[in-house]
């Protein structure tokens, strides 16, 4: 099967789990019936952070956050996001882009780990240059003034 999703156990609120089922079946549409294998992890554990979801395929990692909030979103890259005037929640760190990145760093040592443990077998895995994070809004959302190019990709 060209895509799968797993969860490895039903998130705490219901939003994140009809999030999640979203997601799956917008990344069925794309990839389930191509001939590129494509898989969907939800609620896993990194090293220290518990990711919401994964997305691995042959050329692409990415760690996902979703956010049940949606509409206008105003952000910066080190200061408070805001939706509708209400801060957007992002755990201990800040803001969500914060919070990505550091799911992003996560991944990376958490895979590094499992290579040295010989858990999983790479070619190279010197650099984990590859693995992108997201943050992911189940309603709608406008953003709120222009993404800088570094934040955007």
């Amino acid at each position: 099967m060209p895509f799968e999703s797993f969860l490895a156990q039903s998130f705490e609120f219901d939003h994140e789990n009809e999030q999640f089922q979203r997601l799956v079946v917008e990344l069925d549409a794309v990839f389930g019936a191509g001939a590129e294998q494509a898989v969907l992890l939800g609620n896993v554990m990194g090293r220290i952070c518990e990711f919401d979801a994964v997305f691995i395929k042959e050329n692409a990692f990415c760690v996902i956050e979703m956010k049940s909030m949606g509409g206008e979103v105003a952000f910066d890259q080190n200061g408070p996001w805001k939706c509708g005037g209400r801060e957007i929640k992002a755990g201990k760190y800040g803001n969500p882009f914060r919070q990505a990145r550091a799911y992003r760093f996560d991944a990376m040592e958490r895979l590094t780990e499992l290579v040295r443990e010989g858990a999983l077998q790479v070619d190279d895995y010197q650099s984990w240059s590859h693995i992108s994070a997201c943050v992911l809004f189940g309603p709608p959302t406008k953003v709120d003034g222009v993404i800088p190019n570094h934040l955007a990709k």
